[in-house]
């Protein structure tokens, strides 16, 4: 019990003197600046006692911030090494919005819908297989192939060509117009693509003849700079021409003769000298055929061809 009385005097003797010795020196240093007399009595009680909570106020944040930003270390330095997804909830990109979508649809379309992002839509409506929604969405959104793809999906094939041709996608659309008998659309789609022999395909195919030769030349005519494309293009010329029937016209044919040689020198030039030969002969000159298959090696069809070409010396067909 005596130790206990010496150990609460001696803390009031400490209490005492940090109350009219630091405490008074600091309520000076606070006061005089302001030009005030020190505070006496209750006043004197109530500004300290405000300085002192004050000042445990600060001394706490400071304890605070230290002591949260020692957690924070700690957090970091036992997660090094290990990724923390981020909630579903916060993602915002277009793969949390189609997982989202999935498990809470009409909640997402919701949300999507207030913010203004129909491709989003689109998005969630794709996941759940619903083309045709995401379709309509995608077209609101300006995204045409994206449309396309779900009218086509969809079943909507005419409506998925208008906009891949509003798209500007030529090829894709021209094939969309002929897998449903718009062969007018068709063929001026693989024109803009820059592929006329698959537009004269189009035309062959509706019986149109001359468009059809319109086509060919024009694939023949138009510069190339790869000299591979060129090539394969020309032996495509030459699978659509034999496809063809001759033209009744004598214009037509004519024009189809000499589409036929264009090909026969082009691939003489190429070196390919049995298809030159073969191009020539069915063009009707048949020295340059006779020619090419003697080079060819192939002299039983050089004769043949030969013998041709005398024949129709002899006996010219009679015009009228």
């Amino acid at each position: 019990m005596r130790y206990l009385t010496a150990w609460c005097a001696n803390l009031l003797g400490w209490i005492r003197w940090f109350w009219w010795g630091p405490m008074e020196r600091i309520l000076y240093a606070v006061t005089h600046p302001f030009g005030m007399e020190t505070p006496q009595g209750t006043a004197n009680f109530v500004w300290k006692s405000v300085l002192i909570l004050l000042g445990f106020f600060v001394v706490a944040e400071i304890w605070l911030r230290i002591r949260s930003a020692w957690i924070a270390r700690s957090l970091r330095k036992s997660m090094e090494g290990h990724e923390i997804p981020e909630p579903m909830a916060a993602r915002r990109d277009s793969f949390g919005d189609r997982i989202e979508g999935v498990q809470h649809p009409q909640q997402t379309i919701d949300r999507l819908r207030k913010e203004k992002k129909w491709g989003r839509i689109g998005e969630v409506f794709e996941t759940l297989n619903q083309p045709a929604e995401a379709a309509r969405w995608f077209e609101k959104d300006r995204q045409w192939e994206r449309a396309a793809r779900n009218w086509a999906a969809a079943g909507k094939t005419a409506r998925a060509a208008k906009l891949l041709w509003k798209a500007r996608s030529w090829e894709a659309a021209a094939r969309l117009y002929e897998s449903i008998g718009k062969n007018r659309y068709a063929a001026d789609g693989f024109l803009r693509a820059g592929k006329p022999e698959e537009a004269a395909r189009i035309w062959v195919d509706a019986g149109k003849t001359q468009n059809a030769l319109n086509c060919l030349q024009t694939a023949l005519t138009r510069p190339h700079e790869d000299p591979a494309a060129f090539s394969s293009m020309v032996t495509r010329v030459w699978q659509i021409l034999e496809q063809m029937e001759p033209p009744q016209d004598d214009g037509d044919l004519e024009r189809f003769r000499h589409i036929q040689r264009t090909c026969a020198a082009i691939f003489a030039r190429e070196g390919k000298t049995a298809l030159a030969a073969h191009a020539y002969a069915a063009s009707g000159d048949m020295l340059a055929a006779a020619k090419l298959f003697e080079k060819a090696g192939d002299l039983v069809a050089a004769r043949r061809c030969l013998e041709t070409a005398r024949n129709t010396a002899l006996h010219p067909k009679n015009p009228g």
